[in-house]
């Protein structure tokens, strides 16, 4: 993956973008990911739970609250081999449920 002329070519690597998002942030943050990223070689983009994806590279973003992933991330990401794999986490506080 490069950029070259403000464009990013990913050669012939295909992706999916995953998330999980309990506020709708980590969404948008899927969102812009998928706006600079060439939509030809998008596999899938949606949620983590119900999904087995083939793509070479994976963006994944989820919250964690007290330290963990939710459910369907954690099972995701136990499944996942041989993944190229970029991921942020969205924490939420304990005592005020607000973004840190």
């Amino acid at each position: 993956m490069f950029k070259r002329n403000g464009v990013i070519n990913m050669g012939k690597e295909r992706y999916s973008i995953l998330f999980s998002s309990m506020t709708g942030n980590t969404k948008e943050l899927a969102d812009a990911i998928r706006e600079i990223l060439p939509e030809e070689t998008l596999d899938y983009f949606g949620l983590c739970k119900d999904t087995d994806p083939q793509s070479e590279i994976l963006y994944i973003g989820f919250w964690t609250d007290k330290g963990t992933a939710d459910e369907a991330t954690t099972t995701l990401l136990k499944s996942l081999r041989n993944k190229k794999i970029f991921w942020k986490r969205r924490v939420l506080s304990e005592s005020t449920s607000q973004r840190t």
